[in-house]
């Protein structure tokens, strides 16, 4: 079964995000803000998540996490290169932040720069040694790149770190 970016993302913002309307006196208004942006994510309405998105930034414009999830639905919709500027953001806020190059990585792909995205792939692998995503995005670029055995070496890793990875069979 293949998964999906979007697909991928969706479950993110489920597991991560509680459901809208969930009120704790303990949250800022950025948070409810980024709720309520899950919601609608989970619902399929990319451009008014990015709505939700870009009002959190604008309430919590030094918080990493925004730009990237803001940056995950622009992929989503098909703006690669405004998700780029996202993770370009997210990156300069949190550059330990694993995800943040992964995804940008995914955007380069498909925005055709299978160099760049192995750049991002590498960097993500750097930060996070058992990142299966990144091991197997790294290897669909390599070989994209008609770098056969370097994309196994790829696959094999992240299989090696989670055998029931499916993918990267």
């Amino acid at each position: 079964m293949k998964v999906t970016l979007g697909a991928a993302i969706m479950a993110m913002v489920f597991i991560y995000l509680p459901a809208l309307g969930e009120e704790r006196v303990d949250r800022p208004g950025s948070v409810r803000v980024i709720d309520a942006a899950g919601q609608l994510e989970r619902e399929g309405e990319l451009q008014q998540t990015i709505n939700r998105f870009s009002a959190a930034i604008a309430k919590t414009p030094s918080k990493a996490e925004i730009y990237l999830k803001r940056g995950n639905a622009y992929y989503s919709l098909g703006k690669k290169q405004r998700a780029v500027e996202d993770y370009d953001k997210a990156i300069t806020l949190d550059p330990a932040n694993a995800e943040s190059y992964c995804q940008r990585g995914n955007a380069h792909y498909y925005l055709g720069d299978k160099k760049k995205a192995v750049e991002d792939f590498d960097k993500a692998i750097e930060l996070n040694k058992s990142f299966v995503e990144a091991y197997f995005q790294r290897g669909n670029a390599l070989f994209a790149l008609d770098l056969k055995w370097q994309a196994v070496e790829s696959y094999d890793r992240a299989i090696e770190l989670n055998p029931t990875y499916a993918e990267a069979y």
